[in-house]
């Protein structure tokens, strides 16, 4: 938030595994207090080979845990499955 009140806007890193739950989960947690729509955000890693709708994939659970729940200004996701 503070990155957001004083440059306009604010990038995110985001990483995955069971440990980044309850942080997504607080992230997007109602009555948060980030300013979704100011926020840039991209995916750190995913698996080479894999489809993003693959359930095992990173994209997916980020899809799951965080970009279905809020609306980022732009989200950049790696596609695991480009040549």
């Amino acid at each position: 938030q503070k990155a957001i009140y004083s440059q306009g806007s604010a990038a995110a890193v985001f990483a995955t595994g069971r440990s980044q739950i309850q942080c997504l989960q607080h992230l997007t947690r109602s009555g948060s207090p980030v300013d979704w729509k100011n926020v840039t955000g991209f995916h750190l890693d995913e698996y080479l080979g894999i489809v993003a709708e693959h359930p095992a994939s990173f994209h997916q659970y980020l899809k799951t845990h965080l970009t279905s729940k809020v609306a980022l200004k732009r989200f950049y996701a790696i596609a695991g499955d480009a040549p």
